[in-house]
């Protein structure tokens, strides 16, 4: 059982079974009674509250557990994962998921959803899970969670805190999910249309128009895809050079094969993902590096392999991989190398504003955490 130690004067203990109850309901015919979505563990994502991704029943699902709007989903496998959102729509979930609601009238309804996203809740029911590839922790071991209760007046100061935190992160999500969409627009328009074009030729292999001066080239002319070479992680230093993988960095080690800037592009694994390191590194054999063949900006390189979309590539195996031989026979636009650049420049610049959002939701996400775990264990000072 967990202990909630030197309670601040007026504030009592509650066991999370004598607030909160787990609803547990079957729905055998979701379509008929008017359910549209499922949720599984992969939606949710950690450290937020909010939900902005769902499956659609009506494309099949084997779920069949019912969750209704203003319900907590807990995730109560790889309880590590620190999953935990309110339903904003009635449908289904995964069995690993439990819907939660507010029981009795010691807590303020809309501090359950952060009572249960406390890191100390999740160390509880990390501690109380069972299983070796895949844990999981049970609600009658959640129930017995204690936690500490103030006066119900200063509740509502602390969920009106914690909700305020979590308006930001969710508009600052917003930013970012705009600005990657912008960041895709914008990739798209300066790779086929270039910087101040009046002139353009219909390209007959590319289906779209290109600025005149462009050449056609098979990607082959440019580059070339070498192997990674393997390195087991019991080899890696844990220093040093950025270790890459098919998923990006995966490691550290004290020597590198690419010198200075690179690209990565996943094999195996992440099939078709891009990478850029930007000092020497080290690809693993599920991952090619790439060198550039003549005069070319590494930069526009990265974007244009970035925008052809190569997890599409993929060979239809078991074990889907990259084959380098179709790769380098796409064709693509190529401009002059002083218009490389300038392209390169550009999309490096709304890279770095993206940058700095991600950063900014990380920091808001770091700092409501803080700010749960304090105001739970000291409340509001006046």
């Amino acid at each position: 059982m967990s202990r909630v130690l030197d309670l601040p004067a007026g504030w009592e203990r509650a066991k999370l079974g004598e607030v909160a109850r787990n609803v547990n309901i079957t729905e055998r015919d979701p379509l008929k009674n008017a359910l549209e979505h499922f949720i599984g563990l992969e939606h949710i994502d950690p450290e937020s509250l909010h939900i902005a991704r769902w499956g659609t029943i009506k494309e099949g699902t084997s779920f069949q557990r019912k969750f209704t709007k203003g319900q907590i989903l807990l995730g109560k496998r790889r309880a590590y994962q620190h999953k935990v959102a309110v339903a904003d729509f009635d449908g289904l979930c995964s069995s690993d998921i439990l819907a939660l609601e507010p029981k009795g009238d010691k807590l303020v309804p809309a501090l359950l959803p952060f009572v249960v996203q406390d890191s100390r809740f999740f160390d509880f029911a990390v501690r109380t899970s069972s299983g070796s590839l895949s844990p999981r922790t049970k609600w009658k071991y959640l129930a017995e969670y204690e936690i500490a209760l103030p006066p119900r007046v200063e509740q509502d100061r602390i969920a009106e805190i914690l909700w305020a935190m979590e308006d930001c992160l969710i508009a600052y999500e917003k930013i970012m999910l705009e600005a990657e969409i912008l960041r895709k627009t914008i990739m798209k328009e300066l790779l086929s249309k270039g910087i101040q074009h009046t002139r353009f030729k219909y390209s007959e292999v590319l289906h779209t128009e290109i600025p005149e001066d462009w050449k056609i080239v098979r990607l082959s002319g440019l580059l070339s895809l070498e192997y990674g070479i393997g390195l087991p992680e019991r080899k890696r230093s844990g220093k040093g050079y950025p270790v890459y993988g098919s998923n990006g960095i995966v490691g550290y080690h004290n020597q590198f094969i690419v010198d200075g800037i690179g690209i990565v592009v996943g094999r195996k694994g992440t099939v078709g993902s891009v990478h850029l390191a930007k000092t020497g590194f080290w690809p693993i054999d599920t991952a090619y590096y790439v060198k550039i063949k003549g005069d070319l900006s590494i930069y526009w390189v990265y974007y244009l392999l970035l925008s052809l979309g190569l997890h599409q590539l993929h060979s239809s195996t078991a074990v889907p991989g990259l084959n380098r031989n179709d790769v380098c026979n796409l064709l693509v636009a190529v401009p002059p190398k002083s218009e490389q650049k300038i392209i390169a420049d550009t999309l490096l610049k709304v890279d770095e504003v993206i940058e700095r959002t991600k950063e900014n939701v990380a920091a808001a996400k770091a700092l409501k955490m803080i700010l749960i775990s304090h105001l739970f264990a000291k409340g509001v000072i006046a």
